[in-house]
């Protein structure tokens, strides 16, 4: 596939759907309506009930979902938000990967964020080239939740590593 792929966006708010369009996307209406057009899903939400509402709220992406389409989640939510995405998802006859990723807007600019992956095999594969354009390294974690529990590590472990370079400065 190279690194060329056809963009597609649909956001909660009008705000978000300005910023896909400005990226070079083609805007669909709803999460939905974005299912219907797409091989694949990624989402980046900021919390586990926005994760919740984008899949199956109604204008979700379960709304619109195509067997074998895979839905990536690239968001930091809870392990238990992850494991019911992914039981949602397969109940509706899509594959599912979780891929948070490690990084700011520097390495997200520059296409070398570290993507955690927790999924099967071949639903891994299928969503690779695309990773690999958003990221470098993309490691695959386990199955589906751990790339979400490594995450979690990794954030929990710089969290650590601040607080005792806080107390030093004191």
């Amino acid at each position: 596939m190279g690194a060329a792929h056809d963009r597609f966006g649909a956001a909660r708010t009008a705000t978000r759907a300005a910023l896909v369009a400005g990226a070079g996307g083609a805007g669909a209406p709803t999460p939905a309506d974005l299912a219907r057009t797409v091989d694949a899903v990624f989402g980046i939400v900021t919390a586990d009930e926005a994760l919740e509402a984008v899949l199956t709220g109604p204008e979700g992406v379960l709304g619109g979902l195509a067997e074998d389409t895979v839905v990536v989640n690239m968001s930091t939510v809870s392990v238990d938000a992850t494991e019911g995405a992914d039981e949602a998802v397969r109940a509706a006859g899509g594959r599912f990967v979780d891929a948070p990723v490690a990084g700011t807007v520097g390495p997200a600019e520059a296409g070398t964020l570290t993507v955690l992956v927790g999924g099967d095999d071949a639903d891994l594969e299928a969503v690779r080239p695309v990773l690999d354009v958003m990221g470098e390294p993309v490691v695959h974690c386990g199955p589906v939740g751990t790339g979400t529990k490594t995450k979690l590590f990794v954030n929990l472990l710089l969290g650590n590593v601040l607080q005792a370079y806080a107390e030093a400065l004191v």
